[in-house]
């Protein structure tokens, strides 16, 4: 008792009135104002770590109902575990005051796993409960026992022994009270390597076996955090504990408290193996070969995670040098001279490196642990921190820029990356030389994530085979593109040119017969391009698998820029260049409307008028392609358009075809001097006009017919237009066609075919009722009608000229001529009749 009243003295004299000041983003928590104001001094809380985040704390205590019991072991915040990043940096100010006139200093508060968010609470009044919760309605304002908790939370992460023994003993605060996470007070604590506060919450009744929701003992916070002194702290409390059970029960010892992994599967070598520092894993280490022995240590190292990774993996990615450098060279033996003699000691240190280096061939993720190294960036934070350059830039924008542009690589990530590949190399040679589930080696994904240090490692080691760095320039992936192929594809300035001191060759070509200039030409990466040019001595005689040197590449994609770049770089390119079709650079930037391209060349005095292996010059391309500004540029040119390919088929003929081709026919149309093109014909005996009709262009169809193309024109078939559009069964074009056209009994002899017989076989039967409602006929009336002019042509004929030929042998000839008229007279009135029917039943309907 008298101790109670000595701490309420201090109470009221102000010695623990402390007032604890954060903002949190967008709103205050507590708008309540302080009721009294004191004199007394302040209070600077140092040594802190990180303190917790209670970013929801405000939506969550509303929804929590007032607990019966002030000693209720199930109190819960919304303090939140913030960011596992081992590199953050975490800013927060405590403002230790005493009443509204006095202002603490600020503390900084740092963390190497946690971010937390500030939180804004004033507690100056501690009075009846009664009263606080009437001010508590009034001002919107959390619960005491929550309030009791966070200052007791605060105590712990600050390491204030005297006010959280205050809260526990006199506010009845339980030692045991977890958030939602499971974090109790002796994990903030031990995370913030408290040993005076951890040692005070075990004498108070604090249950060191209650783990987190992520399955996380004191043991893992303490390994998590770096904190070295709670470290041995627990693993000392721990074996006791273990000892005295087993000689209580009468069985040997328990090591079960060092396997324990948490939900990710790591175990306490996964987590010592995170850190940039060696000590908390030299203190596991030491602790289980004194006591448990070599073989343990064995086991663990060989344990995966979640993520299938092995300690000594987790060291690798997290950049840690002392970790790996430990666990792959003889640095075990300073551990091992402690506990075991020379020879024993020897054995033991060769069976861990043994089991540290087998574990190195394991797959994770997409393949070994160099090819996840080459994926790997920095944290923001840990960017942020350790890059100076971002202090040259005055606002935030300008630094994300920044940050992007670099991919988010600090230098100090890049050094330790660096100096673990050289560990890594010096044990296990062999692992440059492995694939990953797409066939690339690690040389090929440091390449393509520019990882620099990790290329550097790779190509520059000095105590690599040169055999090994042979294979790993000439390595081909599944589609046989090379390192430098990935390099270039990827404007990776920097890859190239280590990639070239180290002797990659330029000339590789991969599947489609590509080489590394294809690439770069092709993407536009001047630099790039510049340093392959020059490295294959400003020759572009490699071509792909369709005949395409990287010039046509780049014209053919429309990459004006490195057409400039290779015609600066040599001046003298090869206009005659074609690839297997015979198109040159000019033909392929027309196919593809590459106006920019196409006007650099014909600036350089390009051969406009080269042909192709179809005949086609680049205007006859750019016509067939539909590229209407490539068309314009060429007209401009003064480029003559009355050429004709090896088919005889024209410019019209070409851009008439489709209506997506509209425009380029409307520019050649608009150019157009000589009605005689409109209606050239091909070797089909087509004209643009048949071309249009066959496809059912109808815009190009009405752009031909206003310019004055002739829709009675056949083809060598003796079709005309309306017949091709009525044969396409196209109703738009056969309208457009019969409004046009005169001839509605255009007869093919070579088909037998008439206007109206088409309509009929294609069972058009609307349009083949309308066709002979205006006279048109089918191919038998027609063969009828030519055939009677034909006998009276003869019996006129014979008459004259041989007048032997009697009135008998004439009216044998008009007896055998009825005989045929009445048969096909037969035939047309059944065919009438169903017309009659069918447009019956249209004209009803």
């Amino acid at each position: 008792m008298s101790r109670k009243k000595n701490i309420l003295k201090h109470l009221r004299s102000g010695l623990y009135r402390t007032s604890t000041r954060t903002i949190l983003y967008g709103f205050s928590l507590l708008s309540a104002n302080n009721s009294a104001n004191s004199n007394d001094g302040d209070a600077v809380l140092l040594n802190v770590r990180f303190v917790p985040s209670t970013e929801n704390l405000h939506s969550e205590f509303c929804k929590v109902p007032k607990l019966s019991s002030p000693t209720d072991e199930g109190l819960a915040t919304t303090i939140n575990q913030g960011s596992s990043n081992q590199h953050s940096v975490i800013k927060d100010n405590i403002q230790i005051k005493d009443g509204e006139s006095m202002q603490g200093p600020s503390v900084m508060i740092q963390s190497n796993s946690y971010n937390f968010n500030p939180l804004h609470i004033d507690i100056d009044v501690i009075g009846t409960e009664d009263g606080i919760q009437a001010k508590m309605i009034r001002q919107k304002v959390v619960p005491w026992k929550f309030q009791n908790y966070l200052l007791a939370v605060r105590a712990a992460v600050t390491g204030d022994a005297l006010h959280l023994l205050y809260l526990t003993n006199v506010l009845k605060v339980s030692v045991n009270a977890a958030n939602l996470q499971g974090m109790t007070l002796l994990h903030w604590a031990t995370a913030n390597d408290h040993v005076a506060i951890v040692q005070l919450l075990l004498s108070l009744g604090a249950n060191s076996r209650l783990i987190t929701k992520k399955g996380r003992s004191v043991l893992h916070t303490a390994t998590y955090n770096d904190a070295a002194r709670c470290l041995k702290l627990f693993l000392e409390i721990f074996f006791e504990q273990e000892k005295m059970f087993s000689m209580k029960n009468s069985y040997g010892m328990s090591y079960k408290f060092i396997l324990q992994r948490d939900f990710n599967g790591d175990n306490l070598l996964h987590l010592a193996c995170r850190l940039r520092k060696k000590r908390c894993l030299k203190i596991i280490i030491s602790f289980i070969i004194k006591y448990f022995g070599w073989i343990l240590v064995e086991e663990m190292l060989q344990q995966c995670n979640q993520d299938n990774q092995t300690p000594v993996h987790v060291a690798c990615l997290w950049n840690s040098v002392e970790a790996a450098n430990l666990l792959l060279t003889d640095n075990l033996n300073k551990i091992f001279r402690k506990v075991y003699n020379s020879v024993k000691g020897s054995v033991a240190v060769v069976a861990l490196k043994m089991a540290s280096k087998r574990t190195l061939f394991w797959r994770i993720g997409r393949g070994t642990v160099l090819h996840e190294m080459a994926t790997m960036k920095c944290g923001f934070a840990c960017f942020t921190k350790n890059s100076s350059s971002l202090l040259e830039y005055d606002n935030k924008l300008a630094a994300c820029t920044m940050t992007e542009i670099f991919e988010k690589r600090c230098p100090e990530c890049e050094k330790a990356r660096l100096e673990v590949i050289k560990i890594i190399m010096r044990c296990c040679p062999e692992l440059v030389l492995l694939r990953d589930v797409f066939g690339q080696t690690a040389l090929m994904c440091s390449v393509i994530s520019d990882a620099v240090s990790l290329t550097k490692a790779l190509l520059v080691y000095k105590g690599g085979r040169k055999q090994w760095l042979s294979k790993q320039l000439k390595s081909v992936d599944p589609d046989f593109r090379t390192a430098l192929h990935h390099a270039a594809a990827g404007g990776r300035v920097l890859q190239v040119v280590l990639l070239l001191e180290c002797g990659a060759t330029v000339k590789g070509q991969d599947s489609y017969g590509a080489t590394p200039m294809h690439y770069a030409a092709v993407r536009g990466f001047c630099a790039t391009l510049k340093l392959l040019y020059k490295a294959n001595k400003y020759d572009d005689e490699l071509r792909t698998n369709d005949g395409h040197s990287a010039f046509m590449w780049a014209a053919m994609h429309g990459v004006s820029i490195s057409i400039h770049t290779m015609i600066d770089a040599n001046p003298v390119v090869n206009q005659e260049d074609c690839d297997s079709y015979g198109c040159t650079a000019l033909h392929l930037a027309a196919a593809g409307d590459h106006v920019e391209v196409i006007n650099t060349l014909l600036l350089l005095k390009w051969n406009a008028e080269k042909r192709n292996k179809l005949g086609e010059t680049p205007l006859a391309v750019a016509a067939k392609s539909g590229s209407a500004g490539a068309v314009l540029c060429f007209l401009h040119a003064g480029v003559d358009f009355f050429s004709q390919d090896k088919f005889n088929n024209t410019v019209l003929h070409m851009a008439a075809n489709s209506d997506s081709k509209k425009e380029t026919l409307h520019q050649l149309l608009h150019y157009l001097k000589h009605s005689s093109l409109l209606n050239m014909r091909n070797n089909m005996g087509q004209t643009p006009l048949h071309c249009a009709t066959e496809h059912n262009a109808l815009q190009c169809v009405r752009y031909l017919l206003e310019c004055g193309a002739d829709p009675l024109i056949r083809d060598n078939r003796g079709w005309d237009p309306l017949m091709v559009a009525v044969r396409q069964g196209c109703w738009s074009t056969i309208i457009l066609m019969l409004k046009n056209s005169s001839n509605i009994n255009c007869y093919s002899a070579a088909d037998n075919q008439t206007t109206l017989s088409l309509a009929l076989e294609r069972k058009n039967y609307i349009l083949a009722s309308f066709l002979e409602k205006n006279g048109a006929l089918l191919a038998s009336e027609i063969q009828d009608t030519a055939a009677r002019m034909y006998d009276l042509f003869l019996a006129d004929f014979y008459a004259d000229s041989y007048p032997y030929f009697n009135s008998k042998n004439v009216l044998r000839i008009q007896r055998w001529y009825r005989g045929r008229v009445t048969s096909r007279c037969h035939r047309h009135s059944t065919q009438t009749h169903i017309l009659d029917g069918i447009a019956f039943s249209s004209s009803s309907q």
